[in-house]
């Protein structure tokens, strides 16, 4: 059985390369690249709040209900569950971009 970090990691280590092969070198993608990019591949769609924090704008309809603090927070999880991952350089800063 996955966990919610073991889902993290996987969106981590799988999106960017995905969604490059199937959107193209972006910054940032569209709310719709990223929910279609994990359907495609067949990732768990439980946790794609946590995909769209790292590869959305803050544009992005689900991210706009969220807090600066619930962001933040989010970030942390996704920092904890992949400590031994490089995350992608966009998501270190939720303010800017995703």
């Amino acid at each position: 059985m996955f966990t919610r970090d073991s889902h993290i990691r996987k969106y981590v280590s799988k999106l960017p390369s995905a969604l490059e092969s199937l959107h193209g070198d972006k910054n940032e993608y569209t709310e719709s690249e990223v929910i279609d990019t994990i359907e495609k591949y067949r990732l768990n769609e439980k946790y794609s709040i946590y995909a769209l924090l790292l590869f959305c704008s803050d544009e992005a309809e689900p991210l706009k209900k969220l807090t600066q603090s619930e962001k933040d927070s989010m970030l942390s999880v996704i920092a904890k569950a992949n400590s031994f991952a490089e995350l992608p350089d966009n998501a270190s800063h939720p303010s800017d971009t995703c």
